[in-house]
């Protein structure tokens, strides 16, 4: 096999993946801005640093040495520890990345751009030949922080991050892992940027498929998932809570829609909170929200409302809520209406302490 032949068999798939995933990017109006930039940021990571590693094994087939090899060298060792860290950044959706986790990064900029002179991480003999500096292990042990500090953020975020989520992250983390050994510790090429080609893509994925499971705006499920699980647990025993935000149009009357979108979050949240892992949240209307606690009693949907409540009140926000008990044999809609009496007696009741 030819030169050119192994180049590209070793990187046609990942380069038409990534491109792939950047035309659908561009027209893609389902997710959120800043997650749609963070996953437009990491195509092209991983393009540049697959070019870059093309280039790196052409200098290294020739005769001798050429000073290009050192920048597509440098630009390897950058580019490898940054996607992860675009990874990083999607898992986290709006949250912060804190300012002192860009650190080591910079550091290992610094120590890689400045090695053609120095000879810290690593230089090339005149024959060619990859030499590695006291230092030499830096980009390496770099990577392997930030792939902690992914693994941290979802070990973190377990109790709010989707199960499907969480097993995605952790597959994406296990073969990022398996595809720097192997190009660190054998004579494999490519890997690295193929492994984050096919991450990118199963994240892509994940994500496309969780806008038809989840309401955009407040990340709960939404109202299809809602009759979707409803439907999958009718030979089991469970517990219904209908949740409706109180003055919902008078925030959006005198303090703007955006305003009325914050108060939706809040209500999402807080009973995403005081639900845990026992009960999931769906929006089922506008201010209409439900949860359903599988195998959880009645008690159980109460410390939630009452743990809902609290968290709301912090925000000067109230909801109405109503609860209704299911057991096989029983109808689903009447479940549904008599948690929704329920939430309307709450609302009357507010109405008429004010």
């Amino acid at each position: 096999m030819s030169l050119l032949e192994m180049i590209i068999s070793g990187n046609f798939a990942t380069l038409i993946l990534v491109a792939g995933i950047l035309v659908m990017l561009s027209s893609n109006r389902l997710f959120e801005r800043q997650t749609n930039t963070n996953f437009i940021l990491l195509c092209l990571v991983i393009i540049i640093l697959d070019f870059a590693d093309i280039l790196d094994f052409y200098f290294s087939s020739q005769v001798g040495f050429s000073s290009l090899r050192f920048v597509t060298s440098a630009i390897g060792y950058i580019l490898r520890p940054l996607a992860i860290v675009m990874i990083t950044r999607i898992l986290l959706r709006n949250h912060r990345f804190s300012t002192i986790l860009w650190v080591p990064l910079l550091i290992e900029m610094v120590l890689v751009s400045t090695s053609f002179f120095t000879h810290l991480v690593f230089w090339f003999s005149d024959d060619g030949y990859f030499m590695r500096g006291i230092l030499g292990y830096t980009p390496h042990l770099v990577s392997a922080f930030f792939l902690i500090v992914l693994s941290v953020f979802t070990i973190k975020g377990s109790k709010s991050i989707a199960h499907s989520e969480l097993v995605t992250v952790v597959f994406i983390i296990i073969i990022g892992i398996v595809a720097t050994l192997l190009e660190s510790f054998g004579s494999f090429k490519f890997l690295i940027s193929g492994a984050m080609a096919v991450s990118c893509g199963i994240y892509y994925v994940f994500f496309t498929l969780r806008t038809y499971r989840y309401d955009v705006l407040t990340a709960a499920f939404n109202r299809k998932s809602f009759f979707d699980d409803a439907s999958l647990l009718l030979s089991q025993n469970f517990v219904l809570v209908s949740a409706d935000l109180d003055g919902l149009k008078v925030i959006n009357d005198t303090k703007g829609h955006s305003a009325g979108d914050l108060a939706l979050k809040a209500l999402a949240s807080s009973m995403k909170n005081a639900g845990g892992k026992k009960f999931r949240i769906y929006r089922t209307g506008g201010d209409e929200f439900m949860a359903i606690g599988k195998n959880c009693s009645a008690e159980e949907a109460s410390m939630l409302v009452e743990n809902a409540v609290i968290e709301l009140r912090q925000s000067a926000l109230m909801a109405s809520f109503g609860i209704a008990s299911f057991k096989p044999g029983d109808s689903f809609d009447a479940a549904c209406n008599v948690a929704d009496m329920h939430m309307y007696e709450n609302k009357s009741a507010h109405k008429a302490a004010f």
